[in-house]
């Protein structure tokens, strides 16, 4: 008498999380992701980049925050400002 066969369990490949973003300033013009963020976890800063509208934004992150949850945040931020009809960024944050 022979075993039972078992089945062979293959592991699922983990899906990726993306590295490039819409910008929520200039997506208005060309819906193509060019948005980068940068993650210095000695430093404690990321760094958002966007090479078409020369936005360019350092803040502080905690060491769990992904790229995907610094990006969030930023087109909460976004929004919050267009609903008050706020320009986006303030004037004390870019560093353009």
């Amino acid at each position: 008498m022979g075993r039972k066969k078992r089945k062979t369990v293959r592991p699922r490949p983990r899906p990726r999380l993306p590295t490039l973003f819409e910008c929520p300033i200039c997506t208005d013009y060309s819906p193509t992701p060019t948005m980068t963020i940068d993650i210095d976890r000695r430093k404690g800063i990321a760094i958002i980049n966007c090479p078409r509208c020369g936005f360019k934004q350092v803040r502080t992150i905690r060491k769990i925050d992904e790229r995907v949850d610094i990006y969030s945040k930023l087109i909460d931020e976004v929004e919050a400002a267009r609903e008050k009809g706020e320009p986006y960024p303030p004037a004390e944050t870019s560093s353009t």
